[in-house]
């Protein structure tokens, strides 16, 4: 694969029911000939300024589907999260520098807050493949963090011409409701710590960073990139900060790990090539709540597509550990070789 060395970053907005979807673009540029007549590239504007309003291109589908050139990139689609948003794969996007990467805020959540439901993987999957139209983008890979994992999913069962490839990274594993459950106090138990996030306020962008540096979920101190992607979450002001999450969009988003049909139909229908890797230590939220190692053998011995392996883990979030991101790195270059 041809290498490609110089980032440009921007965020797009693209049309979707209700309103404008954020997105986060990485280009990636090409290594300059050796050749000392070839020109140089034009240069690239360096990332700007995570300041909430700024920064969009506003983004219109292509008037022509022709996809290929011998150098063009291919695309990789990162998706976030329960309570993320696309400035949680900065580091992610920046080893993938050989790909040209496009992250979304996904509905009702970073400065795609305003966008109101119904959510669910449904509609993520539709609003992406709206994304990937506008961004001409199409043998995209497709790495799914988390509940990310579960939109990967059913984006590639939705709209698979425009998919080549998943990779599931500590994804929600769905599963039937059993009988007599309680879905909603299931739900409830399982995600208590991530609501509590949705609902807490912080005094001060130093409390705010207090409270993640103690969560044991980051290295300490914090990194360049944890910080800008705490505080590109952050909502309101001093003294009562939040995070960009709507709770209905984090609800009704976390119901669909247990008896959603259409994320189960999308699991069983899987024909994409798919590469699930998962930590059994600090994996969601409460990893008694999950039967992983049993869900994820017992899925891959029933898609012939999809292959499991599981990877040591001291609790940190692997989007902003040397090791999670290399890790990602590395499966993104195997689905991509094919």
């Amino acid at each position: 694969m041809e290498p490609f060395l110089t980032r440009s970053y921007r965020r797009d907005r693209i049309a979707v029911r209700g309103g404008d979807l954020t997105v986060g673009v990485w280009d990636a540029v090409p290594e300059p000939d050796e050749d000392p007549t070839t020109p140089a590239p034009a240069a690239v504007a360096p990332e700007p300024p995570i300041t909430p309003a700024t920064g969009y291109t506003a983004v219109e589908p292509p008037a022509s589907a022709a996809n290929a050139t011998p150098t063009r990139p291919r695309t990789v689609l990162l998706l976030h999260g329960l309570t993320g948003h696309h400035q949680t794969f900065r580091a992610v996007a920046d080893r993938l520098d050989a790909y040209r990467v496009i992250a979304p805020d996904l509905r009702g959540r970073g400065e795609s807050y305003a966008l109101l439901g119904p959510y669910g993987m449904s509609a993520h999957a539709d609003d992406l493949a709206l994304t990937l139209e506008a961004e001409d983008a199409d043998d995209v890979i497709v790495v799914g963090y988390s509940m990310g994992g579960l939109a990967a999913l059913v984006l590639a069962h939705r709209h698979p011409e425009r998919i080549s490839a998943l990779l599931l990274v500590d994804m929600w594993l769905p599963r039937l409701a059993s009988p007599g459950e309680d879905r909603d106090a299931t739900i409830s138990t399982i995600f208590a710590p991530l609501f509590d996030t949705i609902e807490r306020t912080y005094p001060s962008t130093d409390e705010y960073h207090r409270f993640w540096e103690q969560s044991g979920r980051f290295d300490v101190p914090l990194s360049d990139d944890v910080r800008a992607a705490l505080d590109y979450a952050l909502l309101g002001r001093e003294p009562e900060l939040g995070i960009r999450v709507q709770g209905r969009a984090a609800w009704e988003d976390a119901t669909e790990v247990v008896g959603a049909e259409d994320v189960l139909a999308a699991l069983n229908g899987l024909t994409h090539p798919a590469r699930l890797i998962w930590r059994r230590a600090g994996h969601a939220e409460d990893a008694a709540a999950w039967d992983i190692e049993g869900s994820a053998e017992s899925w891959a011995s029933l898609l012939p597509t999809l292959t499991a392996s599981e990877y040591p883990s001291t609790g940190r979030i692997p989007l902003f550990t040397e090791d999670g991101v290399a890790r990602i790195r590395a499966a993104v270059d195997d689905l991509a070789a094919g």
